[in-house]
């Protein structure tokens, strides 16, 4: 993606972000919240036998918030919980570089995000919460 976030794919992956449930409030793992803008995500986590996670949210806020929380969602199932905290850390350091080459696939939707300062948080906002129902 270029310097645009206005694009189709990004406005896909808001309208149906994989991991959707109705996580009731005071029901989640963990929650992050931008007072700034209104954005909510409320992020639950389960886990299989083998300790894979699978991850639901109930998002509440802009595209970029609702397509990264579905990015995550589809991200994470399937890895441990030590493999999703490295998955979050990179996905960290491609935020601060603008660039998600290394996240391969749908990510690249989020390429040059940096000049959008108020959207990076927004990206991040569903990671947080992960974080935090991670125990990070």
């Amino acid at each position: 993606m270029s310097a645009s976030l206005c694009n189709g794919r990004l406005a896909a992956l808001a309208r149906a972000p994989a991991g959707v449930a109705d996580v009731p409030k005071g029901a989640a793992d963990g929650e992050a919240y931008n007072p700034v803008c209104g954005d909510e995500v409320r992020v639950r986590i389960a886990w299989d036998e083998a300790g894979r996670m699978r991850m639901e949210h109930t998002t509440r806020g802009c595209a970029v918030c609702r397509a990264s929380a579905g990015l995550a969602a589809v991200a994470v199932a399937g890895k441990t919980r030590e493999e999703a905290l490295a998955l979050a850390g990179t996905f960290e350091e491609c935020l601060a570089a603008g660039d998600f080459g290394r996240m391969g696939g749908d990510f690249g939707v989020f390429d040059g995000i940096g000049a959008y300062p108020a959207r990076v948080h927004c990206a991040r906002l569903p990671w947080t919460a992960l974080g935090k129902a991670l125990g990070k």
